[in-house]
């Protein structure tokens, strides 16, 4: 069934971006459009010229809409703020390092329009570094049925949504964008999915993705051993719709440990799952669950259930409700039951943490990191091994090094 939206916003939230601001902003200008649109710039306290950029360019673009922060408040913030003051019914985020190929927002527009879809995405990304746009890596999406499913997020070349334009109304159903964790913009592509909201490729798309010139945000996070850690949250999102066994698969896996891009993690092991069962990863029933209320949906219907595979369900549901001593009671049943495993033991600890009062519920997630990271065991000397002659001159030096300060 077709959709009659009427007005595209672009957001551009923006920091200390003046090097690549005017180019995204001057893309635009290739779009020939025909249906109403707006850009809503917003700056979030930058430090450089790219406020003063916008204000030069808003001065023969009627349609910019700037606001900005008096401080830097975040990527997420800073977002948020871009959807609050636009006034489209569809939106679509351009990063300000990010440059638009003529022409695609409106066929994007009109596509989701056609297909009756509350998303849609470039068919082909492409990235490059520098100024140079006619140098670049490409990545083509193609999906079997008409829009994305989980399975097509599974696939070897899995899709990607990447920044895609959406329906206000759904991002609001969906949630918004998590902002717990270092992969943000993976799990809302996976959320928006499960929540039953129909993603399209619209045909004959470009999109130009610029390389970072430091590393990337993911390079990051991905450095700091979190790969698996990152990923069990966005499988945390639709643990619902997996089937118990690979609950139980993902719930006793070492996400500490296993977290190499390229070797052992919990995003593969999954997908070789997939490769294995197909659809039969997920649960008989979990179409039945995909809308904005599934979770709760599964929840509600399994309440009595003293399943492990249910109770690790039960416990997520209750600790993003914020019944913290219900969840934490369901995570001690599943430690007596299954055993400790590093996702039960994240469990506990974030839903402890949240339970004390101690911590901002903004804070939690991070300081669960920080804990995690300070509880290295750090190995120390042998107490008692002989030192050789060259240990006991060291030592003999540093005395002497010691006494003359």
């Amino acid at each position: 069934m077709k959709k009659d939206y009427k007005k595209l916003s672009i957001i551009m939230p923006t920091y200390n971006a003046e090097g690549t601001v005017e180019e995204a902003i001057r893309s635009i200008d290739t779009q020939e459009f025909t249906d109403p649109f707006e850009l809503v710039f917003v700056d979030d306290g930058s430090a450089d010229s790219s406020l003063a950029i916008a204000e030069r360019l808003a001065e023969t673009r009627p349609w910019m809409k700037i606001f900005k922060h008096e401080t830097n408040l975040g990527g997420g913030p800073a977002f948020n703020t871009a959807v609050e003051k636009s006034t489209g019914d569809v939106f679509f985020c351009l990063d300000s390092d990010n440059v638009l190929a003529p022409n695609t927002l409106q066929k994007m527009f009109t596509h989701m329009k056609e297909k009756g879809a509350d998303g849609v995405a470039f068919i082909e990304q492409r990235f490059f570094s520098g100024k140079d746009l006619t140098k670049y890596k490409k990545a083509v999406y193609d999906i079997e049925g008409e829009f994305v499913t989980l399975g097509d997020f599974l696939k070897p070349g899995a899709v990607m949504l990447d920044q895609f334009m959406m329906s206000k109304d759904a991002y609001y159903e969906v949630g918004g964008h998590p902002l717990h964790h270092g992969f943000t913009g993976q799990c809302f592509e996976v959320k928006f999915v499960s929540k039953g909201k129909k993603a399209a490729f619209c045909p004959g798309t470009q999109f130009y993705h610029r390389n970072a010139d430091a590393k990337s945000w993911f390079e990051r996070v991905y450095e700091k051993g979190v790969f698996s850690k990152n990923f069990y949250l966005i499988f945390e999102e639709i643990m619902h719709l997996f089937s118990k066994d690979i609950r139980m698969k993902i719930m006793q896996y070492d996400i500490y440990t296993h977290a190499n891009l390229y070797g052992d993690n919990i995003k593969n092991m999954v997908v070789d799952e997939y490769k294995e069962k197909g659809e039969g990863i997920f649960h008989s029933e979990y179409k039945k669950y995909l809308s904005p209320t599934g979770r709760g949906d599964f929840c509600a219907d399994n309440a009595d259930s003293t399943d492990p595979a249910d109770l690790l369900c039960l416990s997520i549901c209750d600790y993003w409700n914020g019944q913290y001593k219900e969840a934490l009671d369901k995570q001690q049943t599943l430690l007596k039951e299954v055993g400790f495993t590093p996702v039960l033991s994240l469990n506990m600890l974030r839903t402890s943490m949240a339970l004390s009062g101690s911590f901002p519920e903004n804070t939690i997630e991070e300081k669960t990191d920080e804990i995690i990271a300070s509880m290295q065991l750090r190995p120390q000397p042998p107490l008692f091994e002989k030192p050789t002659f060259f240990t006991r001159i060291l030592r003999r030096v540093k005395k002497l090094i010691t006494f003359n300060k």
